[in-house]
């Protein structure tokens, strides 16, 4: 059976066997990753419910370090760190970023279409009636 909660399909696969310095980080991260999954298992419903957030934060985490390149010398330091995931984690909560301000941009913009739409549909029932 599939296990939809792993990141399998983020490891990438080479059929020359030439993984780059990237390709390398994002495997070793994704098998913590699925390491982690692994270990959330074993926990009971509310432990789970619990680390919930970390579970999200890792997953993007993962796909952000896939998305932006690093020179070779910081690929080489990210794989001798043996937690890397964890590490970023535990970076990202101690960081003084208010996960409000992240959230507040998209937020807004949608609340005010939305805003924007109740006012035309307001003006087309003005001018039905």
């Amino acid at each position: 059976m599939l296990d939809t909660n792993r990141l399998d399909y983020m490891i990438p696969e080479r059929e020359d066997g030439n993984y780059t310095l990237k390709d390398k980080v994002i495997i070793k991260i994704t098998n913590q990753y699925n390491d982690f999954i692994s270990e959330l298992y074993k926990l009971s419903p509310e432990e789970i419910v619990n680390r919930a957030n970390e579970k999200t934060i890792k997953e993007e985490i993962i796909y952000y370090l896939q998305a932006i390149d690093y020179s070779p010398k910081q690929y080489e330091a990210m794989l001798k760190d043996e937690d890397l995931l964890s590490e970023l984690y535990f970076e990202w909560t101690s960081s003084n970023e208010d996960f409000y301000e992240i959230l507040e941009a998209p937020i807004d913009k949608y609340i005010n279409l939305l805003q924007e739409r109740n006012r035309i549909n307001r003006s087309k029932d003005d001018i039905v009636r």
